[in-house]
């Protein structure tokens, strides 16, 4: 009978060992399972990681080309717009004089006063239609105490306006029309 327990328990110490080494190399197996795991969830954040920055550089060049082409298109729009208004509005501006007179020439006592205001007159047109009553700037006042004015001051004042004029009507792209004065002036002697 001793026997026996001697075997019963060789056996069970035997087969306790084949479980425990059984147990290791399954244990030993999972680890290195879970290591492989791991590692290939390593390798797939890293892939992810480099793709998303592969989309998403692609993603910034076509926000970039999108901007682009927004730019271009505003561009184009404002130009055509500019071009088409362009043809329907202008200010029409145009030297200007006026003559004022006050006062009696008299035979003693002479309080006649010839006030001439030199400046330009504006008016804005739409679709070649007057829009609004002109407006008049006044550059220069000639006054003089006489009868009669020196017309060659008035032309030399309007020709100042006119020289003055000039760079800003041909700075407008065609906004502002100038039309010079047609008047012809004699001194009266």
């Amino acid at each position: 009978m001793e026997n026996q327990f001697l075997i019963l328990g060789g056996t069970i110490l035997i087969t306790s060992c084949f479980w425990f080494v059984y147990v290791q190399i399954l244990r030993s197996k999972i680890a290195h399972m879970s290591n492989n795991n791991y590692n290939l969830n390593q390798n797939i954040e890293k892939e992810a990681i480099l793709k998303s920055h592969k989309y998403l550089d692609e993603l910034n060049k076509e926000i970039i080309n999108l901007k682009t082409q927004m730019a271009d298109v505003k561009h184009t729009s404002f130009f055509e717009g500019y071009n088409k208004a362009k043809g329907e509005f202008f200010l029409n501006i145009t030297p200007y004089y006026e003559e004022l007179t006050d006062g009696d020439d008299g035979l003693f006592i002479n309080d006649f006063i010839h006030e001439v205001r030199v400046g330009y007159k504006q008016q804005l047109y739409v679709n070649n239609l007057p829009l609004l009553d002109p407006t008049v700037v006044w550059e220069n006042v000639i006054v003089e105490r006489k009868k009669e004015v020196d017309y060659q001051k008035i032309k030399i004042a309007l020709d100042i306006v006119e020289k003055n004029l000039l760079p800003i009507v041909a700075q407008s792209n065609g906004i502002l029309r100038f039309i010079p004065t047609t008047e012809k002036f004699e001194t009266k002697i």
